[in-house]
């Protein structure tokens, strides 16, 4: 039962890891005084410039789009092990 559990969340993981990417490169875009929506624009955080590495990430976000259905699964199968836990606990 362990090794399902470890399966569902390796699986939600992955299947948010695009999103997850695409929110933190907004979040650090919009810290830095950036704009990740117009093309390739530099971002000079601390003397570097991490334009490149920042808008990889945003545009990484359409990865969602094939990774979505991993977390459906992952979803999916925590739910069902819950309620098999729950229906396994109600026998006793």
């Amino acid at each position: 039962m362990r090794a399902g559990w470890t399966i569902a969340a390796g699986l939600i993981a992955l299947g948010l890891a695009p999103m997850i990417g695409r929110e933190l490169a907004l979040r650090i875009a919009d810290w830095a005084g950036c704009n990740l929506f117009r093309g390739p624009n530099s971002c000079v955080i601390a003397g570097v410039d991490w334009g490149g590495a920042l808008r990889a990430l945003f545009e990484g976000g359409w990865w969602w789009f094939l990774t979505a259905p991993m977390a459906l699964a992952g979803a999916l199968l925590a739910g069902a092990m819950a309620l098999t836990a729950l229906w396994r606990l109600g026998q006793r």
